[in-house]
């Protein structure tokens, strides 16, 4: 009986260990999602700059184009690092975008844990 009162003692023990240890998880898990929203966020209010900033540059563009004809070649390749640019901001924003819906579905399973233990 003492070896059936010392196994369970144990599992108590693993059990509370287990738990504190998912309860720390979540806990980071919630401070790395505060964190990648607010740098999502933070990257949108960059790709909202960027787009002003490329809208601008084209009409700068234009004005460039009408004054100096002979560049016409060169502000195409512009135009296109310029809308390259653009689409890896995109992508970075979309990955970011993809990474904060799996750390709030890891979130998710982790409460989810919890509150079935």
């Amino acid at each position: 009986m003492n070896k059936l009162g010392n196994l369970q003692s144990t599992v108590d023990q693993n059990a509370s260990t287990i738990k504190a240890a998912l309860q720390d998880a979540q806990s980071a898990n919630s401070s790395a999602l505060a964190d990648i929203e607010s740098a999502t966020r933070g990257l949108g209010s960059d790709l909202a700059n960027i787009e002003s900033a490329t809208r601008g540059l084209g009409a700068d563009l234009a004005d460039i184009e009408s004054a100096t004809r002979g560049l016409g070649g060169s502000l195409a390749d512009i135009a296109d690092n310029t809308a390259s640019t653009a689409t890896r901001v995109n992508n970075l924003a979309a990955s970011n975008r993809e990474a904060l819906s799996e750390v709030k579905q890891a979130t998710t399973d982790v409460g989810n844990k919890l509150s079935a233990d």
